[in-house]
């Protein structure tokens, strides 16, 4: 890509993403969108930091004078540095539209895998009585279990003889 056309990419990302801040007057209210958001104590992203959540709310005290993608914010009655990148007008969402068209919360969502395990093939015949006795079961886990002890047996004889592992 040509110098000219990424500065201008580069200027339209600046745009772009000021233009999110441009509703809030400083002093407004701006969100955390992310996870892992960290507010530093200096403009640098260096210093002390505070762990932020997705949806904390901030109040927008403008972009630093050293650097601009970084943005000064109260949290907790406490000033600090964020990337403009991790702001937002709009509160994230909480919640997860599903295929069917609902919401749910996100936690919820997040620990709906469980029971879709259980309506797994395996699972239905289970709960209709056709899956493996309990005693069948057992024994497919010791089984599995002596394969494993017997595998790690062989690598650690491989590494041997290769010369990989140091003696101890």
């Amino acid at each position: 890509m040509k110098r000219e056309a990424r500065w201008a990419l580069i200027a339209l990302a600046v745009v772009c993403a000021a233009s999110a801040m441009a509703g809030v007057a400083k002093g407004g209210k701006l969100y955390i969108k992310g996870t892992g958001v960290s507010m530093w104590d200096k403009p640098e992203a260096s210093g002390k930091k505070t762990a932020l959540k997705n949806g904390d709310e901030v109040t927008w005290n403008g972009p630093s004078e050293k650097d601009k993608s970084m943005h000064e914010v109260m949290f907790k009655n406490k000033k600090g540095f964020v990337q403009m990148a991790n702001l937002t007008p709009n509160k994230p969402a909480d919640e997860v539209t599903s295929s069917d068209g609902k919401t749910t919360s996100a936690q919820a969502f997040a620990s709906s895998g469980a029971a879709t395990k259980a309506m797994s093939e395996s699972g239905i015949k289970y709960a209709k009585g056709e899956g493996p006795s309990a005693e069948e079961t057992a024994a497919g886990l010791i089984h599995l279990e002596g394969s494993s002890e017997e595998q790690k047996k062989n690598i650690a004889d491989h590494v041997k003889k290769a010369g990989l592992g140091g003696e101890k």
